[in-house]
This record gives C-alpha cells, sequence and structure tokens, in this order.
C-alpha cells in the first residue's frame, strides 16, 4: 500500500455552525464508504506563518488535509471522486509520501 498526502484547495471550512455541522457530518458518511483507506482524517489549516531565505511571502490556499493509503495513485483518485470535498467545487490534491 502506498501513502499519500491529500491536500485541500479551495473553499475554507465554514464557520456557520449549521453549515459546518452539515459538513461535517456530510464528511462522516463519505469517510465510512472508504474502508481503511483513510489513516489520518486531518484538521482544518491556516497559515501563520513561514521560513524561508527570502522575506517574500509565499501563498498557500491549503485549507485542510488528510492522509490516506491505497494500491495506486488511480486507487486513491477512485476513493476520493465522491468526497464532499469536491461535490462543493473544492480541488484535492494528491501526493505521494515517499519512504526515505
Amino acid at each position: 500500500m502506498e501513502k499519500y498526502l491529500v491536500t485541500y484547495h479551495g473553499p475554507a471550512i465554514p464557520s456557520n455552525p449549521i453549515v459546518k455541522a452539515v459538513a461535517k457530518a456530510t464528511f462522516g458518511a463519505w469517510k465510512m464508504t472508504t474502508g481503511d483507506a483513510i489513516i489520518d482524517p486531518g484538521l482544518p489549516t491556516f497559515p501563520v506563518g513561514q521560513v524561508s531565505k527570502s522575506d517574500e511571502e509565499k501563498g498557500s490556499d491549503v485549507t485542510s488535509y488528510m492522509v490516506i493509503q491505497a494500491e495506486s495513485v488511480d486507487a486513491a483518485k477512485s476513493v476520493l471522486a465522491k468526497h464532499p470535498y469536491v461535490s462543493n467545487g473544492g480541488t484535492l490534491v494528491i501526493h505521494q509520501m515517499i519512504e526515505m
């Protein structure tokens, strides 16, 4: 099994408590369909700083992350195809994690 870091790009998690509760329930229902693919369901993220050689600020539109496992990138795409974030217009980027 390969491991993949999945980053969310697009709308942030809603702040409205009702919309947030619906999003959480929808994610929970989807998660139940993924079997043992999800290793870490992740958390919402918000950039708070950076470290680099230059003072130039690099923007980041990563609003959350998740770690999954799958036999291949195609299998990972299949697991993520019906993710509610994608249905709501967001994009999930799949990064293969390489053992060092």
